[in-house]
């Protein structure tokens, strides 16, 4: 969970379990902030803690989590700057439209497990024309874009949790996309999609 929530808002994150006696917690961290240097900072509050500086777990009494939280707070305040938190993306390569094959998704798939230290790689995907987009799924939250590509051939994209951004990719739009190709498979019919991490509107 704390892995998703650093992921989605690009901040440090806790997520403690507060039991009666002890709270146990996982952290995950952006690389302007190391975890654990700040959990070793404020040991005194803790029983337990370990980890490296994009992970760390930790336990503390439950009655000094309250103090804990507003402590550690307050140190990540006067640590990090609004540069710190912007986003940043790590492109390995753009991919022209004739990379995006069965064998491209195969040879990705033998750098697997993705992970904190080997994180999935992320491609560039340039010019891509609107046909139509739509929200998906059971809260509407995702979008699906169906694209034709420079070279004319079609592709289907998902981009999750991005539909708040709807207006952004409207029919016509030209785009270039960050993300990573996967094969979907519906039925007997497998196609290659793409999955977007980030957008930018070229208009």
């Amino acid at each position: 969970v704390a892995g998703r929530l650093t992921q989605e808002f690009n901040r440090p994150a806790l997520v403690i379990e507060r039991g009666t006696d002890v709270a146990r917690g996982s952290a995950r961290s952006i690389p302007a902030f190391n975890i654990v240097e700040a959990l070793a900072a404020h040991k005194t509050f803790l029983t337990t803690y370990g980890g490296h500086a994009g992970a760390a777990g930790f336990s503390l009494d439950s009655a000094r989590l309250d103090e804990f939280r507003e402590a550690l707070r307050g140190f990540a305040g006067s640590k990090l700057t609004a540069e710190d938190l912007r986003r940043e993306l790590t492109v390995e390569a753009e991919l022209a439209p004739a990379e995006l094959s069965f064998d491209t998704i195969e040879l990705l798939e033998q750098f697997e497990p993705f992970g904190i230290d080997n994180p999935k790689p992320e491609f560039l995907l340039r010019d891509a024309s609107v046909e139509s987009v739509q929200t998906v799924g059971q809260d509407g939250s995702h979008l699906k874009l169906l694209l034709t590509l420079p070279d004319g051939r079609p592709l289907t994209a998902l981009a999750f949790g991005m539909a708040d951004h709807v207006s952004a990719v409207g029919q016509g739009r030209q785009l270039d996309l960050v993300g990573h190709p996967v094969t979907n498979v519906f039925r007997t019919t497998k196609s290659v999609e793409w999955h977007v991490t980030d957008f930018r509107n070229r208009d």
